[in-house]
């Protein structure tokens, strides 16, 4: 199998050579997905050719501290799994600074269409999923900082396992507030943008965006980089019944606590927020071990 080199042709960019060099015995078979940011291949083990993985390699220089970061949260999350967290394998760095991860190769299933063609009983599935993955991220240490749809896989087969992956690859970028910032403006919490201290509720706030174009196919904070601060920063938290009159009560409050600008006024903890979740959906959850 030959690999797809487009990654050789841009100067400064990790080479597929090199790539399959360090895997060892993988093939990388096909480019599956990319962003400006980095690329994910589809490989495969020559010693395990039923279990293709994916590959995610950064296709921007990684700086020393955030190198350290990658590292350190890759490693914590490849010790301690969750059903609702992407599996990583194996991880490591590049010549020239370019991080690079093996994961579990998800569906390449559109989530925002899955989310449209069906009912409230799935929406809450897939929020409560990621909710508890997100429960079992900060109980690491971890603050993912680029929770949205696309950071949000499903398992091939299976549309109703979500997992949370992208972790560590999440890189500073700097905007319009000449500072940097890790993670999507458009997703980005208050404090985030504005470099106050911040912890796992920037996560809860991300998420409420997520959840809240999920549900409406809206996104309030929609534009260029000065409009998503405008909103994030300024203007108040929209009804989401006036972009879904059919969306239960409970779901709706859920997403404006989720929203609030001040992170003391939205749920302390992923915990929380997913015992709320599976009230409103009818569920039971076992509240043991959510901080």
């Amino acid at each position: 199998m030959t690999a797809d080199h487009s990654l050789a042709t841009r100067p400064g960019s990790p080479r597929i050579a090199e790539l399959e060099g360090l895997l060892g015995d993988f093939l990388v078979e096909k480019e599956i997905a990319r962003t400006p940011r980095a690329a994910i291949y589809r490989i495969r083990s020559q010693g395990r050719a039923d279990r293709p993985l994916a590959l995610k390699v950064a296709l921007q220089e990684v700086q020393e501290d955030d190198l350290v970061r990658f590292q350190h949260e890759v490693r914590l999350l490849s010790e301690s799994r969750h059903r609702n967290v992407i599996e990583v394998y194996d991880f490591g760095v590049l010549p020239g600074s370019f991080p690079f991860l093996t994961m579990e190769l998800l569906s390449e299933a559109d989530l925002m269409q899955t989310v449209q063609d069906a009912d409230w009983d799935l929406f809450y599935s897939l929020a409560m999923q990621a909710a508890a993955g997100l429960a079992h991220i900060h109980r690491q240490g971890i603050v993912h900082l680029d929770i949205k749809p696309a950071n949000l896989g499903l398992v091939p087969g299976d549309r109703v396992n979500l997992k949370i992956m992208d972790f560590g690859l999440a890189q500073n970028v700097r905007g319009p507030l000449d500072r940097k910032i890790r993670g999507t403006l458009a997703f980005t919490a208050p404090e985030v943008l504005l470099q106050d201290r911040y912890d796992h509720r920037a996560d809860l706030y991300s998420l409420g965006m997520t959840l809240f174009q999920l549900a409406t196919g809206v996104l309030p904070s929609a534009g260029d980089d000065e409009t998503a601060i405008r909103f994030h920063l300024r203007e108040e938290v929209p009804d989401p019944q006036a972009y879904r009159s059919d969306m239960p009560g409970q779901l709706a409050a859920i997403l404006r606590r989720l929203l609030q600008r001040d992170p003391h006024e939205r749920y302390p903890s992923a915990g929380k927020l997913l015992l709320d979740l599976a009230s409103a959906a009818g569920h039971e959850i076992d509240p043991a071990g959510m901080a």
